[in-house]
C-alpha cells in the first residue's frame, strides 16, 4: 500500500503542469495580437462628419446632367384595354325548369335507390344556401315529390327562408 500514495501524487503533478501549459498557451496568444490596430471610439477626437458632409453638399450643388438619348429615362409601355366595354358575367348553371315534374326524385336518385332522409335533409340546406332560382324550383318539388315529412318541412322552412 506504500506504492498508492506516491502513485496519486505523480497523477496530481501531471495534472498540474498540464493545466499550467494551457494557462500559458492562453496567455502567450492574447499578448501575440495587438489591438493597436483596433480603430477606437474616442468622442473627444474630431470626427470626420463635416468633411463627409462638405463632400455631400459639393455633389448636391452640381448642376443635373440631361440625360443623352442613349439613356432613356422612361420606357414606353403599351396602351392600355379601353374601358368602355362591360366585362363579361360568369356563365350561370342551367336552371331546370320550374315545371319540371320528377325533379326532386332526379335530385336524390342513386343506382340503390333514393339517399338517405340524412342526405336529403344535407341537399335541402345546401340549396338553400346556394338560393339560386333552381334551388327553389327544386324546393318545390320537393315539397309535391318527398315521401320524409320531416324533408318535407325541411323545405317547406328553406323556401319561406329563400323569400324573404
Amino acid at each position: 500500500m506504500t506504492g498508492s500514495p506516491l502513485l496519486l501524487a505523480g497523477i496530481v503533478v501531471v495534472i498540474v503542469a498540464i493545466l499550467f501549459g494551457i494557462v500559458a498557451t492562453i496567455v502567450q496568444t492574447r499578448s501575440e495580437h495587438s489591438y493597436a490596430d483596433v480603430p477606437r471610439f474616442d468622442s473627444d477626437a474630431a470626427s470626420n462628419e463635416p468633411r463627409d458632409l462638405a463632400v455631400l453638399d459639393a455633389l448636391l450643388a452640381q448642376p443635373a446632367q440631361p440625360a443623352t438619348a442613349s439613356e432613356p429615362v422612361f420606357t414606353q409601355t403599351p396602351p392600355a384595354e379601353p374601358l368602355d366595354r362591360a366585362p363579361e358575367p360568369p356563365p350561370q348553371p342551367e336552371a331546370p325548369p320550374a315545371s319540371h315534374r320528377g325533379l326532386w326524385d332526379h335530385l336524390i336518385a342513386t343506382e340503390d335507390g333514393p339517399v338517405s332522409v340524412a342526405d336529403r335533409l344535407d341537399m335541402v340546406a345546401r340549396l338553400e344556401m346556394v338560393g339560386e332560382p333552381w334551388c327553389s324550383d327544386a324546393l318545390h318539388a320537393a315539397l309535391d315529390e318527398e315521401p320524409d315529412p320531416g324533408v318535407t318541412a325541411a323545405a317547406r322552412q328553406a323556401l319561406l327562408r329563400l323569400s324573404r
